[in-house]
């Protein structure tokens, strides 16, 4: 591995670990979870904005799939902020981010703030990229499950 020898903080070797323990999510949330605890001391000491986003993110989804909706929303929310601040409000990133973070204030029963804010995704990945892109569709599928819950 290419990391082997290097610091634990160095933002390299955190990039690297984050995104391992990000591929796991699919399949091991709780192992994603282990694993970006164990990275945390890392990340504060680097001081790396976007090694801070990028954990903020994984952690957040890690803590989602687990159904730990109440603590996933302080860091989405950090996350989301976080990847507007160092991309621009309209990125990927950052567009991905305030998705999850709406999708956990609906969780915990923010309904009308995470329906609007999810809206919004939909409407800036609609003018961006197109309703017909894969990611606006699956955004949009998502936007409807939540139709039938009151704001």
């Amino acid at each position: 591995e290419y990391t082997q020898g290097m610091a634990r903080d160095d933002p390299r070797v955190l990039f690297a670990e984050i995104d391992r323990a990000h591929g796991l999510l699919g399949t091991d949330p709780a192992a994603t979870l282990r694993t970006l605890t164990a990275l945390q001391p890392g990340v504060e000491r680097c001081g790396v904005p976007g090694v801070r986003e990028s954990y903020l993110q994984s952690l957040a989804w890690a803590l989602y799939e687990l159904g730990r909706y109440e603590e996933a929303l302080p860091v989405a929310a950090e996350g989301a902020q976080l990847s507007t601040a160092l991309t621009r409000p309209e990125s990927h990133t950052a567009l991905i981010a305030t998705e999850l973070h709406a999708l956990a204030l609906i969780k915990v029963g923010r309904v009308g703030e995470g329906k609007a804010m999810l809206a919004h995704v939909f409407a800036t990945k609609t003018r961006l990229i197109g309703a017909d892109h894969e990611d606006t569709r699956r955004t949009k599928k998502t936007l409807d499950s939540f139709s039938t819950i009151g704001a």
